[in-house]
């Protein structure tokens, strides 16, 4: 990653932490057009997609990813992505911010998309 790249990864990271959706989408976007070839950039734009309510557009990057991770024979990851794709055509949105724990547990804490940092 060069510095560039880098500080637009940190832009969006913060701005998407911040609950700017929109901004987050487009410096997610900018990532993307400099190195369409990584996933997480993809994930990330469709987590920003999906939180600002544009769905269609989150299926089409989440489904860019997962040809990137086809391509790449990374199984694991794959199978993650079909999941939040079954998510989003369940109506369900790709809300990244920490869940708590099952049964009441509340001092446990679960991401819902692994993607997110």
């Amino acid at each position: 990653m060069d510095d560039r790249t880098d500080v637009l990864a940190r832009k969006a990271r913060r701005l998407r932490r911040d609950g700017a959706y929109r901004k987050a989408a487009v410096a997610y976007s900018e990532l993307t057009a400099i190195e369409p070839w990584i996933p997480r950039w993809w994930v990330l734009l469709a987590v920003s997609q999906s939180m600002q309510g544009h769905d269609d557009d989150a299926r089409r990057s989440l489904r860019q990813a997962l040809y990137l991770l086809r391509h790449r024979e990374d199984a694991p990851r794959a199978a993650t992505l079909r999941r939040l794709l079954a998510r989003l055509d369940a109506g369900d949105s790709l809300d990244p911010r920490p869940r708590h724990g099952r049964h009441g547990d509340s001092r446990r804490s679960r991401r819902a998309c692994p993607f997110v940092e």
